[in-house]
């Protein structure tokens, strides 16, 4: 039968239903009927009043109480008919008590609570106290079921999320999905279907897993927010019936998608347990958090990211024309080292290059293979940016060169040796095996030990900017906190933010985390004790670029020393390198006259005072035309002062 045949045999169905009701209502009246209503030969069993009474058992008289209810919506002459029965034209409203005078045979159960037609909740009433009297309406899901056209209960909208989107997913996740469509199909003979568990690092895969289960089993999938769930016992029957009966109605499943803070971990936890040993829908969860369903079987499935190979293929499926050479196939791999991207990630850029793209379709601008490249990895990076507000600072690369870092050979060998690790981790970890077997030590630690100003923070804000990628530089002063586990919580966080964004991790003053662990004598060094015992844990298993900084090396715990792949000594800079620091501080298009550097050199101070002293020399020549040495010799005399240090006056007499 075709829809439009159905909708036609449903409409007679329910016509001859409200003609039922209208004729009884004449007979009541003592009125004559005049509408000869032709005998019906034709089976309704098809039509969704029949399906409705067969699926709940209705009696024949909760069937007629139905259609009393349903013919007051529909049309409005039984309004009129109703308050002509009863004597008052402003009880134009079924009752029980009408239907009871209507339709002979009536029986007392569909007043109870417990009868299948109120338990259900397909009659409302205003005053459960006097059930006989009080107005009854047909419920609004219900009243659409039977006329035909199929409309979600309105109580659930404010927990239902939008189901709009066409899901992008690898090959495994493929797989997945119709492992998950297999269960949902599967007979099974337990009261309760199995509740199916999506766990793992790809949340927003996990619903398009279920998305694309729902169309190969070929049923309706309504998506709720788990984290507006009532906690009182009251509101969540309420919910148990509206949803148990709108997948009876619809044959529908639900997943519960949790992402909750852990203050609301037991409510949630318990309105879920609630609802799990209740429904017998299928249901799915999206999150990882604890259940105790007591009979209902439990299975777990994990929804990872893409693996490498995946992604690659994603890349080029939905990005053929920058990623088709042999040329971009390398760059590709860089991008692939440095994120770890969803299928749902990837396709949100593929539509951002696309957009982007038209924009400078008749400009020069990305006309070359690695300036299309160098956007797609700029789009990279936004994307997949963390929010890490209040826990760590977001340092975006700027093209620093490599001459504004005055270090001694030795050191800047090494840091590009740093930056080699991280661009060639594929063919080390991949192709040449060392992966294999253990995700451990995968990441590169480094250490920067050195005095305050001698270039630590500047030399990875240069690797940062050779490797485009993003710091997140960490606050120390929000991440450790006086409670019990929150700093662990706090830093896991960070660390996974910058795992899935690829971003630089910068530990500043690092010793604060990172001390030595020391003697228990009391709870505050065993926690003090934990919180360095957990970083040595996460620090062995990040899989990205972390690089400490200190200026006391021996106040690290030695632990951390022999997890680290690099330990660069920042030293003291001499004199030669000194003038070379003050050549490069000074920008280019700054109107300066008969400055010599090499006078400047004098001051045995680092990088980082050198920069703090031009600045302010730029502002005292700020209301004249050019920097002299006079404005630095000022701003030397203040930053000595500053930092309570003596300025000998000789070393600065003839500036």
């Amino acid at each position: 039968m075709s829809n439009n045949e159905w909708y036609a045999l449903n409409s007679r169905c329910l016509a001859v239903g409200l003609e039922d009701v209208r004729r009884a209502c004449y007979r009541a009246l003592s009125r004559e009927y005049e509408k000869e209503i032709p005998k019906q030969n034709e089976s309704f069993d098809d039509a969704a009043l029949t399906r409705l009474c067969v699926i709940f058992r209705l009696s024949p008289f909760e069937r007629q109480l139905l259609l009393l209810c349903a013919a007051a919506q529909l049309e409005g002459e039984f309004g009129e008919l109703y308050g002509a029965i009863v004597g008052d034209p402003k009880r134009h409203f079924p009752t029980f008590d009408l239907a009871l005078t209507l339709f002979n045979g009536g029986q007392w159960l569909p007043f109870s609570p417990q009868s299948t037609i109120r338990h259900w909740r397909l009659l409302e009433m205003n005053d459960t106290q006097q059930p006989n009297l009080t107005p009854l309406r047909i419920n609004e899901t219900v009243l659409h079921y039977i006329t035909g056209f199929a409309s979600s209960d309105s109580a659930l909208s404010a927990l239902t999320i939008p189901n709009d989107f066409q899901p992008e997913l690898a090959g495994g996740q493929h797989l997945l999905a119709e492992q998950v469509a297999k269960l949902i199909t599967q007979p099974t003979t337990d009261a309760l279907p199995p509740l199916v568990q999506l766990k793992g690092n790809d949340k927003q895969a996990g619903i398009g897993v279920v998305q694309v289960a729902a169309n190969l089993a070929n049923v309706i999938v309504k998506r709720l927010d788990a984290s507006l769930l009532p906690h009182n016992n009251v509101d969540l029957e309420e919910l148990y019936i509206r949803l148990e009966r709108e997948a009876i109605l619809y044959q529908s499943i639900y997943v519960f998608e949790c992402e909750y803070e852990p203050e609301q971990k037991p409510n949630l936890t318990r309105a879920l347990n609630y609802l799990f040993k209740r429904l017998t829908a299928f249901c799915l969860l999206t999150g990882d958090i604890p259940l105790s369903l007591g009979a209902r079987d439990h299975i777990k499935l994990d929804v990872t990211r893409p693996s490498y190979h995946e992604q690659q293929e994603i890349w080029q499926r939905l990005m053929p024309d920058v990623f088709s050479s042999e040329s971009s196939v390398a760059a590709l791999r860089e991008i692939l080292d440095q994120f770890d991207l969803s299928a749902d990630a990837i396709q949100a850029i593929a539509r951002q290059w696309t957009i982007d793209a038209i924009s400078f379709a008749d400009s020069s601008e990305h006309s070359e293979p690695h300036e299309a490249v160098e956007h797609v990895l700029n789009l990279c990076r936004k994307q997949s940016r963390a929010e890490v507000s209040g826990l760590a600072k977001i340092i975006e690369p700027v093209d620093i060169q490599w001459q504004n870092l005055v270090l001694p050979e030795e050191q800047l060998t090494t840091l590009r040796s740093i930056i080699e690790q991280v661009k060639h981790r594929y063919k080390v970890y991949r192709q040449w095996g060392f992966a294999q077997g253990s995700a451990y030590g995968l990441g590169i630690g480094v250490l920067f030990s050195g005095a305050s100003g001698t270039g630590k923070t500047l030399a990875a804000r240069v690797i940062a900017s050779e490797l485009k990628l993003d710091i997140y530089q960490i606050d120390l002063s929000s991440i450790v906190s006086k409670y019990i586990g929150e700093t662990e919580k706090n830093l896991e966080k960070i660390f996974t933010a910058a795992e899935k964004s690829g971003a630089i991790l910068l530990f500043d003053e690092a010793d604060a985390l990172f001390g030595k662990r020391s003697e228990v004598k009391d709870s505050r060094d065993r926690y003090a004790n934990m919180e360095v015992s957990y970083l040595l844990q996460r620090i062995e298993n990040f899989s990205g670029l972390a690089i400490l900084t200190s200026n006391f090396r021996k106040a690290l715990d030695q632990a951390f020393l022999r997890r680290l792949r690099f330990i660069v000594q920042f030293p003291f800079p001499q004199i030669q390198e000194r003038i070379l620091i003050w050549e490069n501080v000074f920008p280019s298009q700054l109107p300066r006259k008969d400055i010599t550097f090499e006078k400047l050199a004098r001051l045995e101070i680092p990088g980082g005072i050198i920069r703090s002293i031009a600045i302010n020399a730029a502002f005292h020549a700020a209301s004249g035309d050019l920097l002299e040495m006079h404005h630095i010799r000022k701003a030397a005399v203040d930053e000595y002062k500053k930092t309570e240090k003596t300025l000998v006056a000789e070393l600065v007499a003839d500036w």
